[in-house]
């Protein structure tokens, strides 16, 4: 396989530059132990290693191209001028996808290396026109859009449903034959994953069957789910400022069906009056308080008086 090279010139313009089989493996030879074997390389897929050794003849290649149409004073050379390596294409049909469909110029070299020890060839495809050309209109670049997107929307889609992926140690996988029984959790059958090529998971599914067949009827990923609404707060109600008197605390008689049931979450019933709440006696005398920062000795609080008499509290009803 020959190795693929993605160049990179001014105006973010791309080319590229192939290398055969035998001219990579003569270039990795040289750099590797000083000298060209006679025997012809074996085909093999470059590597990323093998482009960067070959990047600096890469580059070297370039420079002597531009250098000589420039001193022969060509209409091409503000077209090759500036390209340098890139970076190494791993199949030819990433070519189609990172190169633009444009005209471009094709130059063919004959290589003789190692003295008659390899001989190989290398090619390069440079836009054909220089930096700053005229491009396509804006009308020709939707059709050509059009038409690309008319061919895309063609194109196979092949999809991988994936009832359920299982981690398991080499020798479980070894002793793996005909019959032997894969336990499933049951979730597997509603979360299957419709996969693309690569393994990206383009939707979720739950397994079934359609005329006898079975199917995958897709369901909504858990991105594309609904959001569901928020729960309602309850409004607090709001304490009363500082200093302000707060109102007495709503009492039920004892023995009432009122005095049983659940105080108002809400707060938004008023609170009634209490009625005649009688007399607390005499309090006595509460002491010094001491500094109100830390309430400290509170001193003798004295006698708290008779307060078994509370009075009538009255009629708490509404």
């Amino acid at each position: 396989m020959s190795l693929l090279a993605l160049v990179e010139g001014p105006g973010a313009r791309f080319g590229l530059v192939v290398l055969d089989a035998q001219a990579m493996a003569a270039l990795i030879e040289m750099q590797t132990t000083g000298r060209v074997a006679h025997r012809p390389a074996e085909p093999r897929a470059p590597t990323r290693t093998d482009a960067i050794i070959c990047a600096d003849f890469i580059d070297r290649v370039l420079e002597l191209l531009e250098q000589r149409v420039t001193e022969a004073e060509l209409d091409v050379a503000p077209a090759v001028a500036g390209f340098r390596y890139g970076l190494a294409l791993a199949e030819p049909r990433a070519v189609v996808m990172t190169l633009e469909d444009i005209a471009y110029r094709a130059f063919r070299f004959e290589l003789d290396l190692g003295r008659g020890a390899k001989s190989g060839a290398m090619q390069i495809l440079l836009p054909y026109e220089p930096p700053g050309a005229r491009r396509a209109g804006a009308a020709e670049a939707e059709a050509f859009a059009e038409a690309m997107r008319a061919q895309v929307l063609e194109t196979q889609a092949n999809l991988t449903a994936t009832l359920f992926r299982r981690r398991m140690t080499l020798a479980d996988l070894v002793r793996l034959e005909v019959g032997s029984t894969l336990v499933l959790p049951r979730e597997a059958l509603e979360r299957i994953s419709v996969e693309a090529m690569d393994g990206t998971v383009v939707a979720h599914g739950r397994l079934g069957q359609a005329n006898g067949c079975r199917a995958v009827r897709l369901t909504l990923g858990k991105a594309a789910r609904p959001m569901e609404p928020a729960p309602t707060q309850t409004r607090r109600p709001q304490a009363a400022p500082l200093g302000a008197a707060s109102a007495p605390p709503r009492l039920a008689a004892p023995g009432t069906a009122e005095s049983r049931a659940a105080p108002d979450p809400g707060g938004s019933a008023e609170l009634e009056s209490l009625g005649d709440r009688g007399t607390l006696g005499d309090l006595g005398d509460l002491g010094a308080l001491g500094d109100g920062g830390g309430l400290g000795d509170l001193g003798d609080l004295g006698d708290l008086g008779d307060l078994s008499n509370l009075g009538d509290l009255g009629s708490i009803s509404e």
